[in-house]
């Protein structure tokens, strides 16, 4: 959900005690696209670390710069202990008066090398009141370098309800019968 985001634009992050804070602006154009319209999305996070393993988020996107219009607001929790990851995700929104809500489920594990396969589960009700809904399943492995500030990621996504947007999946109601694969490699660098 938020930590998949990489948009171009902006992120400023503060750590104060056990709490992060981010504030992101964007181009709201989606990954890996380049800019094709004026508005900009804002982005807000708050994270608490109740420990070193587990931590708390709380995170809202004004898209378009219209928070009544365009809005994002969910919660997410990690826990990270002896190697295991589990990643669980809600998140709630509003489109023009369409509600709709999307859920994560995430599970790894991180072998001394660096080696984390992982495996992701995503539903996602587009507009409450259609019976519209879309699903994912992913598969794939995390190459971790000097910690987790650099990686490689690869994986297959098995898309249930969506269709391709220049390597994007988005919601399409006439595929929700339909599974469509999409296959993908990055790099994220951290200094």
């Amino acid at each position: 959900i938020y930590g998949e985001l990489r948009e171009p634009g902006l992120m400023i992050e503060s750590l104060i005690d056990s709490v992060t804070l981010k504030l992101m602006l964007s181009t709201g154009q989606g990954t890996n696209n380049l800019d094709a319209h004026n508005e900009k999305d804002l982005t807000f996070r708050a994270e608490l670390a109740a420990s070193k393993e587990a931590g708390f988020g709380i995170f809202t996107s004004i898209e378009d710069m219209s928070f009544r219009r365009h809005s994002i607001y969910g919660l997410d929790f990690n826990l990270d202990a002896l190697e295991w990851h589990l990643g669980v995700a809600g998140i709630f929104g509003h489109d023009h008066g369409r509600k709709d809500m999307g859920a994560t489920l995430e599970f790894g594990y991180t072998f001394p090398i660096g080696l984390q396969p992982i495996i992701r589960g995503e539903y996602y009700r587009p507009n409450f009141d259609a019976d519209e809904k879309a699903d994912s399943f992913t598969v794939g492995f995390n190459y971790f370098m000097s910690k987790h500030n650099s990686k490689i990621q690869l994986s297959a996504t098995s898309y249930r309800g969506m269709n391709g947007n220049d390597g994007t999946p988005i919601f399409d109601a006439s595929t929700q019968n339909e599974r469509q694969t999409l296959c993908h490699l990055s790099f994220q660098i951290g200094l």
